[in-house]
Formats: C-alpha cells, structure tokens, sequence
C-alpha cells in the first residue's frame, strides 16, 4: 500500500488530536504526551 503525502496530513493531524486530548486528561502539555507514555511501559517492563 503506498502513503501519500494526504496520508501522512492525515495522520499527523490525527497524533496532534489524540496528544491534546491525553494531554487533557493528563493535565500535562501536549508535547510532554508522548514522552509520559514511554516513560510509564518502560516502568512496566
């Protein structure tokens, strides 16, 4: 399957989404998400 560059939009528009809202959730800024879940499964591993 090839990804096109509206795919890729696509799905950089959908982390962007999905880190705001966790961040949200979270009460930490969107930018520090992806850095706070790596961090918890390394702790479970």
């Amino acid at each position: 399957m090839k990804v096109t560059t509206a795919d890729e939009k696509y799905m950089k528009l959908a982390e962007e989404v999905l880190y705001q809202e966790l961040g949200i959730v979270l009460d930490i800024p969107k930018d520090q998400v992806l850095d706070y879940l790596f961090e918890k499964i390394e702790k479970r591993a």
